[in-house]
């Protein structure tokens, strides 16, 4: 019997329709940033531009984004640093004045201190997301390209949530830092993280220089994913093939069938999964649980499906991992553009999509990352080259 829609729910789905308005809104504030990483998709460097959005610019924004009615789209302010601005916090109450909540992506320098976390919390935002992509100072400062930095993110990262904040931790994922993640998933369990996003490499900016998972070591990581999402919130960027392993799990689940057996992931995951029931942390992980103990299902949204980035001068993006404008906020409203851009419209259409992704069973769930077809194959309908999955070949 062919693949069918387990009775569990592998996903949550937003309650509008995304052809009419994004769930969420990346404004990206700056691309000033004092680190130096080492997969950074803006290439950032310390200067700020002399062409970035203005406060008033910027506030119009946020009123055009608050404008799109109830459920009103979730902000959030990233970079580059967003602390390089100096009406961040100005900003942050204007958005949250507009009854928008608010998140803040800030980079672990020293701008980034217990006071200006406090400011933050204090102008409104909801939440903050940090990023650790090792688990000691060595490799996360290494990554990171600035020594310190992994200390002043767990220092902050242990502030914003002392003052109320929900925190997100990222995670950056290629082949230098895949074998960090245990660790980091006991550091995301112990700072009582709301999710904790691991970032699938893109090669788009500086990401170009890393070398990625293969496509069966990323399912392999998917596997471990849905293992430890029974005690950690997970969300995996960049990469909706999670979905597809989320509901073929739910599916021999609800079978009584033995997924291991059916599925057979490969040496990462028995790595990866011995690393993590050796660190001693429970409650125990059980190999073949079925999806209703996941803590949290992930969100059915991709790059302009839900989803909408505004760059520093305002160009508006499907993803900050698929640059292409489908037009600039100076000139067109982001309420408009979303909606109207054939860029955004396309990538909302699953039946635009070519090759095995337009074949698949799972393309309704799943869809493939439209980022890195763009940045491997530059094309946002082709393949997802992370995928190793043969479309027709799951049977229940």
């Amino acid at each position: 019997m062919t693949y069918t829609e387990p009775g569990l729910a592998t996903t949550r789905q937003v309650k509008f329709d995304l052809n009419e308005r994004p769930f969420i809104v990346i404004w990206e504030m700056t691309r000033a940033c004092d680190l130096k990483c080492k997969h950074c998709r803006a290439m950032a460097s310390p200067q700020r531009d002399e062409m970035e959005l203005t406060t008033k610019e910027a506030k119009s924004l946020l009123d055009d984004i608050a404008s799109l009615g109830s459920p009103k789209p979730v902000v959030v302010l990233t970079g580059g640093d967003p602390c390089k601005r100096e009406d961040l916090l100005e900003l942050i109450s204007y958005s949250r004045s507009l009854g928008l909540a608010t998140g803040v992506a800030p980079s672990g320098t020293p701008l980034l201190s217990s006071e200006m976390v406090t400011n933050i919390r204090h102008a409104g935002a909801t939440s903050m997301s940090l990023s650790l992509d090792g688990a000691d100072p060595d490799t996360h400062d290494s990554f990171r390209g600035e020594p310190g930095s992994f200390e002043l993110t767990l220092d902050a990262a242990i502030t914003a949530i002392s003052a109320g904040m929900r925190l997100q931790l990222n995670s950056s994922v290629c082949k230098t830092t895949v074998m960090e993640l245990p660790k980091l998933a006991k550091l995301a369990l112990e700072l009582g993280v709301i999710t904790w996003s691991l970032f699938l490499l893109v090669p788009t900016g500086r990401g170009i220089d890393l070398e990625a998972l293969s496509a069966d070591e990323i399912e392999d990581l998917f596997h471990f994913c849905v293992d430890i999402s029974q005690i950690i919130p997970v969300k995996v960027t960049e990469a909706p093939h999670y979905r597809r392993v989320l509901a073929m799990r739910a599916a021999l689940s609800e079978s009584g069938e033995d997924w291991i057996k059916r599925l057979n992931p490969g040496l990462l995951y028995y790595e990866l999964r011995n690393q993590f029931d050796n660190l001693g942390i429970g409650p125990k992980i059980n190999q073949t649980t079925d999806r209703a103990t996941t803590k949290r299902p992930p969100l059915a949204i991709n790059a302009g499906n839900g989803f909408a980035f505004v760059s520093h001068r305002g160009d508006v993006c499907p993803s900050g991992f698929l640059p292409i404008s489908a037009g600039n906020i100076r000139f067109e409203p982001l309420s408009v553009i979303y909606k109207t851009s054939e860029l955004f419209k396309n990538l909302r259409d699953s039946s635009t999509l070519n090759g095995k992704c337009g074949r698949c069973e799972f393309n309704g769930v799943c869809g493939g990352s439209r980022s890195r077809a763009f940045g491997v194959n530059n094309d946002t309908n082709s393949d997802d080259p992370s995928c190793n999955y043969v479309p027709g070949t799951f049977q229940i």
